[in-house]
């Protein structure tokens, strides 16, 4: 009896050690699927040209980002909840971006101004879920 406790322990103890494991793995493939793409993003914004055609090439880029982290399969749940929140945030991100793409191309102060607003919003947003997701991958 007390052998059979011991192995059931020790099964207990070699599955939480897979699931981390596995956890682990996915983070760090969605890691270097996401991570190279913001920081190409990053360096097209501080390029220093706020014009239409750059916040267009942005929301092309945003858009394109969302479709592959979408096609990503997390397979732990808590990870997957929060890429699918980050799918939905990149989308946001993605119309946003077209609408100050067309806001600056009609000249249209008011509503880029509005379209920036909303872009520091949508940041403090990723901020959160980025912090909940490296809480979910660091999770033991």
């Amino acid at each position: 009896m007390l052998q059979r406790i011991a192995c059931l322990a020790l099964l207990a103890a070699l599955a939480t050690g897979c699931e981390r494991f596995e956890r682990t793995r996915q983070c760090r493939a969605l890691a270097e699927l996401v991570n190279p793409e913001l920081e190409a993003i990053e360096k097209v914004q501080q390029s220093g040209k706020h014009d239409a055609k750059t916040f267009e090439d942005i929301s092309n880029r945003y858009r394109q980002l969302s479709e592959r982290m979408k096609a990503f399969e997390a397979k732990e749940s808590l990870v997957s909840t929060i890429v699918t929140q980050y799918v939905e945030l990149l989308k946001e991100t993605a119309t946003v971006t077209r609408s100050l793409s067309d806001a600056l191309r009609e000249k249209d102060v008011i509503r880029a101004r509005h379209e920036e607003l909303e872009l520091e919003r949508i940041a403090r947003q990723q901020r959160v879920l980025s912090s909940q997701l490296g809480g979910a991958c660091s999770a033991s």
